[in-house]
């Protein structure tokens, strides 16, 4: 039988990049794991998808995880932009307000979101 040899890429590396190329959008890891159970996503993202083309086992012959093949990141990634016509979608920056000698630990701290008038 013939062997292909092709570049993948893992799961955290895919999300990586897509969150470099596209911005914060969309949480990019929830994406690909809604991808491979075959979810449907955001309406923003509908008729997008992104399959893995294999799994990789690990060195001990467990732990096998998704790979995707890099082809198929990069047309995902021109075909985003085509439709979306951005090169880089920017997030919105909110405000909040913390007190100035509040010490508490950030999952305690709780704090309304700060809306200008």
């Amino acid at each position: 039988m013939a062997t292909i040899t092709m570049g993948v890429m893992s799961s955290p590396e895919v999300a990586g990049l897509l969150h470099q190329e596209l911005g914060n959008h969309r949480e990019w890891s929830n994406f690909l794991a809604d991808c491979r159970r075959g979810k449907s996503s955001s309406s923003k993202l509908s008729g997008y998808h992104l399959t893995p083309v294999a799994r990789l086992i690990g060195r001990a012959g467990t732990c096998a995880r998704p790979v995707y093949e890099a082809a198929d990141v990069e047309a995902f990634i021109k075909s985003f932009r085509t439709l979306h016509g951005a090169a880089r979608l920017e997030s919105e920056v909110k405000e909040i307000q913390i007190e100035e000698g509040d010490l508490r630990f950030w999952r305690v701290r709780k704090v309304p979101l700060f809306l200008k008038h």
